[in-house]
């Protein structure tokens, strides 16, 4: 069971996540209960109420991006969130020296790997709701499927938006090639491993992996979530409205 954070913890953690502006949030709901987080730069609720009076087309696209917008907030609240957590079992570790806090550091370690790459992918789902694209169906979008669609028709504003997210992928790759899939698809990069192939002739060869200690792992994944958002903060200056002027 994960203990209670208090209050000091809660605030250092917040301090550092805060840092990165592109994930903090925009406005707050009608009610003004709660905060939004608005990768395109509007409040997509005035839009929304303004969708009755544009055609069909129009609302379409606005509720896909309001869709999309909408998976991006939950999933960076809870990364945020798993930041704060993580973030906080790594100072007690540090200072306890105590194994059960390091298992729920690297618990938590695998879950916030789970969520850069998630908000990365959500992205890309607005983005080709922004694009209105009619050929990629909602779950076959990826950075290649994208990529066609946004040299297809080559206005600036899809060149910007090309070069953030080139930009991205490849400044990200060796966290969600090594590490991610690492958690998903290999063996868990907190570890040590070598594996072995039959080499024939009654012989084996022996394959080592190298592990990533708390540090470093922690220290990537502030990169990471620096690069996150600012490729968030990229796409807000690119991606503009009004709507009526992108159809």
């Amino acid at each position: 069971m994960i203990d209670n954070l208090t209050k000091k913890e809660v605030q250092k953690s917040i301090s550092i996540i805060s840092e990165f502006t592109g994930l903090n949030f925009i406005y707050k709901d009608k009610e003004g209960s709660s905060y939004i987080f608005d990768i395109i730069g509007n409040e997509l609720e005035i839009l929304l109420d303004q969708s009755l009076e544009r055609s069909l087309k129009e609302r379409h696209r606005l509720n896909n991006l309001i869709k999309w917008n909408s998976e991006i907030t939950i999933k960076v609240i809870h990364l945020r969130n798993t930041f704060i957590y993580m973030s906080t079992y790594l100072d007690r570790y540090k200072i306890s020296n105590n194994s059960k806090d390091q298992q729920y550091f690297r618990y938590l370690a695998e879950i916030i790997s789970y969520f850069i790459v998630s908000v990365r992918d959500c992205i890309l789902q607005l983005i080709n709701s922004f694009i209105d694209s009619n050929v990629i169906n909602d779950y076959a979008v990826n950075l290649s499927s994208l990529k066609k669609e946004l040299n297809k028709n080559r206005n600036i504003t899809n060149q910007n938006i090309l070069n953030v997210i080139e930009g991205f992928e490849s400044d990200t790759k060796k966290f969600r090639e090594e590490i991610r899939n690492g958690f998903a698809h290999k063996t868990n990069p907190f570890n040590s491993y070598y594996t072995t192939t039959f080499e024939g002739n009654n012989s084996l060869g022996i394959n080592y992996g190298n592990n990533i200690n708390n540090d470093d792992f922690y220290e990537e994944v502030l990169k990471n979530i620096q690069l996150l958002s600012l490729h968030i903060e990229s796409l807000r200056k690119i991606i503009k409205f009004p709507i009526d002027s992108r159809i």
